[in-house]
């Protein structure tokens, strides 16, 4: 499997600027996102990933009528997986996942073949200290993170899963330093994925820079969706 990957830094810029009305991740659930089938051509792998989305929102703190020296970073994950084989229910027969800072939280949800949908509560979730599979990994980046792990019982192939994670951490450029440590994303998947984004919206007065390794495609960039502002 060729080995696809791209780096990602965050800048900010020191200027001033109006303050912003900061968009809510996860609140445009893309149509790719509701598809239940797969190609014809994957239907003999054990899973397929129909989608997967990881967002990033950046955006500076306000303290009276400046900005503070603290960056706010949330982090938004939604990955929709068809199981298509006893070896795939063995794999997700437990959910485990990582999620930033002190209130990061999970929501997780079966689809059966019948369209019926069911909630698993992440009440039961319990900390898991052993290595994460990296199919609940998508990137090699980590602050303060946690991670947890829950049983889910019954599934049958068929099913497909479909679960988000919402993480939120403060990063001071006082204490912590002004340069962001790099995201890195593997392209490369475990399973055939149908569709993929990586999202980063940024305040006004700061931007992205990106490298891409191994013959990984170029990114598509759109300003629009990259830089938000809302002028008091």
């Amino acid at each position: 499997m060729n080995k696809f990957a791209f780096l990602v830094f965050c800048v900010p810029l020191f200027t001033l600027k109006t303050f912003s009305q900061a968009p809510q991740l996860g609140a445009n659930i893309e149509n790719e996102f509701k598809v239940t089938t797969v190609p014809d051509k994957w239907k003999n792998e054990s899973a397929v990933i129909i989608a997967q989305k990881t967002e990033y929102l950046f955006a500076r703190l306000a303290s009276g009528r400046n900005y503070s020296t603290v960056v706010r970073i949330n982090e938004y994950i939604h990955k929709r997986i068809k199981l298509q084989d006893k070896n795939a229910l063995e794999k997700f027969s437990t959910f485990n996942y990582v999620t930033m800072g002190k209130d990061g939280n999970a929501e997780y949800k079966i689809i059966k073949a019948s369209g019926k949908e069911e909630t698993v509560d992440m009440k039961t979730a319990v900390e898991d200290d052993k290595e994460i599979d990296p199919i609940y990994k998508p990137i090699f980046f980590s602050l303060d993170i946690k991670s947890q792990k829950i049983a889910i019982p019954d599934l049958e192939v068929g099913d497909i899963i479909d679960y988000t994670l919402k993480s939120t951490i403060n990063w001071d450029m006082k204490i912590d330093g002004v340069g962001f440590k790099p995201f890195i994303f593997s392209l490369a998947n475990n399973y055939p994925t149908i569709y993929q984004q990586y999202r980063f919206t940024m305040v006004t007065g700061m931007k992205v820079q990106y490298r891409n390794y191994y013959g990984a495609p170029n990114l598509r960039f759109d300003p629009k969706a990259s830089v938000y502002v809302d002028k008091e």
